[in-house]
């Protein structure tokens, strides 16, 4: 920020140096607007314009026309000259712009750390509050995808000496949905290899990764990619991956987000095959409830056919009473096949009465089938 050019050292009012000494005294709003103020007052005081610049003092060159400290860089005319008086004021400025500067970005910090944080903990409650395995896998592949700012993003689980791609979102290809990698095979297993987070900012031409998976990143159009592991109480269980398809780089701060959401992620994935295991337990007991109801159910009438059947034989019942009883206990009808009986239970003798054999046996049945009435139903 350069100012308007001043009247010559010699014309500038005498109170200027009062003026900034007393604005060094002040808590700025803002880095911009003190910057600005400290450039007018020096230009002021110098009678020459002065640029405050913001770099890192390692980029700082000492010059004739340039003074600095922290991250501030006063420029003017190499030509003008800096009275010895100012120097110690000038100096004190860069500081004093320097230490508001890093309060600003400590502020910014503090905002993106906190809205960071607030985005998490929402992704954190949707994920916990789900309960199927395969749908919290999902969630955490959309949830991931949009808080990475990515466009694709898959969980890949642990299964022996593989991870296996369990949810996936954002893929092109159905050969993206099906990965296994081995431990070193792409970025995933270089995490599975390392157990460390890893990434790449061009995945084609980077030599870090196997190039096991080259085809699939130029059918997927791959340009960066980062995975992180996923761990239950220090095991390895899997790991999240997240692929952009533009030029770009993944920050330290993104790295962070990702492990901080993988930590969480995890939770929720034993927490959601938890829950199925309880689920399936509680399906086990009931079926096995309802079977030995159904055994007690069936022993209860076993008992009391095997009773109502003593009951009839002890009383002298023949084989009519004994079916009626079958009949009545199991609510059924009852045939019975064989010699006629006659009402004393024992086989009926056969006639003697100058009938035909045949006609005597059909009315031995019909007498037969009149004395077992049939049960209900």
């Amino acid at each position: 920020m350069t100012p308007r050019r001043h009247p010559p050292a010699a014309l500038r009012p005498v109170d200027q140096v009062d003026l900034l000494d007393a604005l060094l005294c002040e808590i700025p709003d803002d880095a911009a607007s003190a910057a600005a103020r400290v450039a007018d007052s020096l230009s002021e005081a110098w009678g020459t314009p002065v640029t405050v610049r913001w770099d890192a003092a390692a980029h700082r060159v000492d010059r004739p026309g340039t003074l600095g400290a922290g991250c501030v860089t006063l420029t003017w005319d190499p030509d003008a000259h800096l009275p010895a008086d100012l120097r110690t004021t000038a100096l004190q400025a860069c500081a004093w712009l320097s230490m508001a500067a890093e309060r600003d970005e400590a502020r910014r910090g503090a905002d993106a750390g906190a809205a960071e944080a607030a985005a998490v903990r929402d992704v954190v409650e949707r994920l916990l509050s789900v309960r199927d395995v395969d749908q919290v896998l999902l969630s955490i592949a959309n949830h991931t995808v949009a808080l990475l700012d990515s466009d694709i993003c898959g969980v890949l689980l642990r299964d022996g000496d593989e991870v296996c791609m369990r949810s996936c979102v954002g893929n092109r290809e159905i050969e993206t949905a099906r990965l296994r990698m081995r431990r070193g095979q792409g970025v995933a297993g270089l995490v599975f290899l390392t157990g460390e987070p890893a990434k790449v900012d061009d995945y084609l031409r980077d030599r870090t990764i196997s190039q096991d998976f080259m085809s699939l990143a130029v059918q997927e159009d791959t340009r960066s990619a980062m995975a992180v592991p996923l761990r239950l109480q220090g095991e390895f269980v899997g790991v999240l991956e997240v692929w952009r398809r533009r030029p770009s780089l993944f920050t330290d701060r993104d790295v962070r987000r990702m492990v901080t959401l993988a930590d969480f992620a995890t939770i929720a994935i034993d927490n959601a095959r938890l829950h199925d295991e309880q689920a399936a337990a509680v399906r086990k007991t009931k079926q096995a409830r309802d079977a030995l109801e159904r055994q007690v159910a069936v022993l209860a009438r076993s008992s009391s056919l095997q009773q109502a059947l003593l009951t009839t034989v002890r009383d002298g019942g023949g084989l009519p009473a004994v079916a009626r009883t079958v009949a009545t206990e199991l609510s059924c009808q009852v045939g019975v096949y064989g010699p006629a009986w006659g009402a004393d239970g024992g086989p009926r003798r056969q006639a003697d009465d100058g009938r035909p054999p045949d006609d005597a046996a059909a009315a031995d049945r019909d007498g037969a089938q009149r004395d077992l009435p049939a049960g209900p139903g």
